[in-house]
């Protein structure tokens, strides 16, 4: 009896333990199986979201983890430094050469993008990636100038880099060195100049400081708010920020200088370490589809890379000309990021 009793409660004993172990391990089973199952994508914020996207889960078993960057140096410290697991990240034109450069990115297999044919041609074999191995182009848009037209009683300001640095009324400023950067070489040089020396960081961080005296804010927001606030009638900007205010309020006006300005191409990339290609595939096949481009561009007030969403009664959505991008140019200078960063500590301090 006493036998039958300890017998009882060894096997009592061992099956808690078994639960326990069960217990334990399952959550390993399931991750494992997720993990197999699902693709990590980095990407900024305000292109894609997850509220397109269970459709696709659903129809292809495939679960879709999106993580955000929100600048250039969180983008490059996060991929080299191993930090994620991502499959798929959506960044910058301006990026690919120090990713390359980390050795984090390896080539698409466009065979497995039939879609490719119907990226703009405008926007495909840029300079960044003339062999056009490592970018799958997405969105692009335009910096320019964004004008409070009820401040301007005499009508709009002229089209050119001279109304945001030249004038005595407040302005608004991105706040990215890299572009700012940019801009101002562009405004003082003109769009000949390709390179940029310590001479002409001076004379750009002279303007800079200058210019300053009547800058309200440099902002990571959307710089758009700066006007819809009155807190200044003349904003630099990007596209997509203005084009959002320009659907609600009809006294904000967005203006491409006409000395040129600058584009920025938004692309997937294929990170090295990834081993989920067909899965990568089969996604991109899905967001590459013109209702799902249309959809996000709405959304976010971007211009789409694929042909074939943008009408002729889109008011907003603008296609890739060659009038317009004859105008326009990546940011491409080749400046030291110690001396860029030198130069915005003094601007900023």
């Amino acid at each position: 009896m006493i036998q039958q009793k300890w017998f009882i409660r060894l096997v009592i004993i061992l099956g808690i333990i078994a639960g326990i172990v069960v217990f334990l391990h399952v959550p390993s089973f399931v991750h494992q199986f997720q993990t197999k199952n699902s693709i990590n994508i980095l990407v900024w914020p305000n292109v894609i979201d997850s509220t397109h996207l269970k459709e696709f889960e659903k129809e292809s078993g495939i679960t879709v983890n999106l993580s955000y960057f929100e600048d250039y140096e969180e983008l490059v410290v996060k991929m080299s430094s191993g930090s994620g697991d991502y499959d798929l990240i959506m960044a910058s034109d301006y990026t690919l050469r120090p990713l390359l450069d980390e050795g984090v990115l390896k080539r698409f297999d466009y065979s497995k993008i039939p879609f490719m044919k119907d990226i703009y041609p405008l926007i495909r074999n840029l300079p960044y990636d003339r062999e056009h191995a490592y970018t799958v182009p997405y969105s692009w848009e335009v910096f320019g100038i964004g004008i409070d037209s009820a401040a301007f009683k005499n009508g709009l300001p002229e089209a050119s880099w001279k109304t945001l640095f030249e004038g005595n009324y407040p302005v608004g400023m991105n706040d990215d060195a890299r572009e700012i950067v940019s801009i101002a070489a562009l405004y003082l040089f003109g769009p000949e100049k390709k390179s940029l020396n310590r001479d002409d960081l001076q004379k750009i961080l002279a303007l800079l400081i200058e210019h300053k005296k009547r800058v309200v804010m440099y902002t990571d927001l959307r710089t758009d708010y700066l006007i819809i606030s009155q807190a200044a009638p003349v904003v630099l900007g990007i596209s997509s920020d203005f084009l959002y205010s320009m659907r609600k309020y009809s006294a904000v006006e967005f203006l491409i200088p006409q000395e040129g300005s600058f584009a920025i191409i938004d692309a997937f990339m294929l990170p090295a370490q990834t081993k989920k290609d067909d899965l990568v595939y089969t996604f991109l096949t899905y967001i590459f589809q013109p209702h799902i481009v249309r959809k996000y561009a709405e959304r976010y007030n971007f211009f789409p890379a694929l042909q074939g969403v943008v009408t002729k009664d889109d008011r907003y959505l603008i296609e890739p000309t060659e009038s317009l991008f004859s105008r326009l140019n990546l940011f491409s200078y080749d400046i030291p990021e110690k001396e860029l960063r030198d130069l915005w500590i003094t601007l900023k301090s």
